[in-house]
């Protein structure tokens, strides 16, 4: 698919539109030209610039600048834009093979607290994610990291009682502190595997989710680690739903993260197998991830958050089952699902309550 035309239209405050033409090589007509660049500034890119004195840009409204070529076989260059995506926030990254965010913002009149927006984009074909394959190291290790309420929002977010409360002069930007700190932990301990446990997006402040899971998806992508996520009951709070974060966070690098089966309750009922060290293609440990929802659907009932349902757990019985069989067995195995436990319930269910308010089942 190649690009044909970009313009952008802006609402009155806070609405910005990118309309984008998409055709296949074949259908290309006469006068179709294709973005072979595009740049965001108040200036003509050719301007002043080194090499660039013949070369035409074409303006649009909000800063873009577009290059195209009516050249037929343009579209075949590795460089020719493919694809247009618009993230927001000042922290906004796109971990997105053969993506790139650019450098400036565009210039919107935008008031208030709305985030500025960045536009996003990929050059040639398509390029297949890759995918890591968890496995156990040559001297029997194998570390899991853990990561529960990152609480990301659209942009840099607000601290909340942060400590120290005069670090940096007093200005706190919770994302970036929270970034900074994952990236120190990720780099010490070095994990073979990641489980985000839910609540990676606060939902009431990211109103654009993508932004906010590419934000911790990158940190893990450029250090080649796996990683599989659940989610909590903030994560779909006002912004798009879980099958859609899902189906989002499925195409990324390293992600290992599975809707799992659409005739059970939930988005994210799926097992992970950890193989065996060296080449071997056995299996030496199951992580099984569970969607326990978000709040109590009956209040005045059950107060406080919802539970897992009868189908997910005979999915859980059938597929641990007839993994047992198929590696006769000789496999250990655990459970990771995301909501809040009280110690009574963990106690009473033989559950071990972790230092974070999340449970885990051993098997």
């Amino acid at each position: 698919m190649l690009l044909g035309q970009s313009l952008v239209q802006f609402g009155w405050v806070s609405s910005a539109y990118v309309h984008v033409q998409r055709k296949k090589e074949e259908e290309l007509l006469a006068d179709d030209k294709v973005i072979l660049d595009v740049k965001v500034g108040r200036l003509d890119p050719s301007s002043g610039q080194k090499g660039q004195e013949n070369e035409r840009w074409e303006s649009r409204p909000g800063g873009l600048w577009l290059k195209r070529s009516a050249k037929r076989h343009a579209s075949d260059s590795a460089k020719a834009i493919t694809a247009v995506d618009v993230l927001f926030g000042a922290d906004a990254v796109d971990p997105r093979p053969g993506w790139e965010t650019l450098d400036h913002a565009l210039l919107l009149d935008k008031t208030g607290e709305i985030q500025e927006a960045r536009v996003s984009v990929r050059r040639g074909k398509p390029s297949p994610p890759a995918k890591g394959i968890p496995r156990i190291r040559d001297n029997g290790k194998f570390k899991i990291m853990q990561l529960a309420d990152i609480h990301f929002s659209t942009g840099t977010g607000h601290c909340r009682e942060p400590e120290p409360a005069d670090l940096d002069g007093g200005k706190c930007e919770a994302d970036t502190r929270t970034l900074n700190f994952i990236g120190r932990l990720l780099d010490e301990e070095k994990p073979d595997m990641v489980v985000l446990s839910g609540d990676q997006v606060n939902g009431d402040t990211a109103p654009d989710a993508q932004s906010a899971i590419f934000k911790y998806a990158e940190l893990l992508v450029k250090r080649k680690i796996p990683y599989a996520s659940i989610f909590g009951n903030h994560d779909d709070e006002k912004t798009i739903s879980r099958a859609q974060q899902m189906e989002l966070i499925e195409t990324l690098p390293y992600s290992l993260s599975m809707a799992g089966p659409g005739d059970i309750d939930g988005v994210g009922n799926y097992y992970v197998e950890v193989m065996s060290k060296g080449s071997s293609k056995h299996s030496a440990l199951t992580i099984y991830l569970l969607d326990t929802h978000a709040y109590s659907p009956d209040e005045r009932t059950f107060k406080g958050y919802d539970w897992l349902k009868k189908n997910q757990i005979d999915w859980f019985k059938k597929t641990a089952d007839g993994l047992k069989k198929a590696h006769e067995g000789n496999i250990a195995s655990f459970i990771q699902f995301s909501t809040y436990c009280w110690s009574r319930i963990c106690s009473q269910r033989s559950l071990s309550c972790a230092s974070s308010p999340r449970c885990v089942i051993s098997q």
